[in-house]
């Protein structure tokens, strides 16, 4: 996976963090938990991703457009696991008026660099990369190194 680390020129370089493999750390139970809140307005997203921000078995969180509000990616050890996540972590989340879990049979794809990026000259081998468009304000960039692809 690859995150914003500096703006340089109207660029920001990108960093590649490592895949983790949850199976093997006991967590191999993938589920999307997709959210709809009961009041869609600033201070309602700003109170629930405060919440969900806090916990901790939440690997990621996207806002979205369409029916449902976001989409909450976690891992759990196994099904009781779950059963104790959605009891005590998100039940808990405030503002929600209906959850869906789902729940991965298994992985087809999982890139961290799509392919879609070789094509427009951008090459995965560095461990940092230039991407346009980016900004990340107040990142302190004295400690990073820079190998810029075009």
């Amino acid at each position: 996976m690859l995150s914003p680390l500096d703006n340089v020129g109207g660029e920001t370089a990108l960093r590649r963090q490592p895949k983790i493999a949850f199976d093997k750390v006991g967590y191999g139970t993938p589920v999307m938990v997709l959210v709809r809140l009961e009041a869609r307005s600033k201070q309602s997203f700003v109170t629930f991703e405060s919440a969900v921000a806090e916990c901790p078995s939440v690997v990621s969180c996207h806002l979205l457009s369409g029916g449902e509000d976001y989409l909450i990616t976690l891992r759990a050890r196994d099904l009781s696991d779950f059963e104790r996540i959605h009891c005590e972590e998100l039940a808990e989340l405030p503002g929600v008026t209906r959850m869906q879990s789902l729940f991965a049979l298994r992985e087809v794809i999982s890139r961290a660099f799509p392919p879609s990026l070789r094509h427009r000259g951008i090459n995965q081998r560095p461990s940092l990369l230039l991407y346009e468009g980016i900004s990340t304000p107040g990142y302190d960039h004295s400690r990073c190194f820079l190998s810029i692809q075009r």
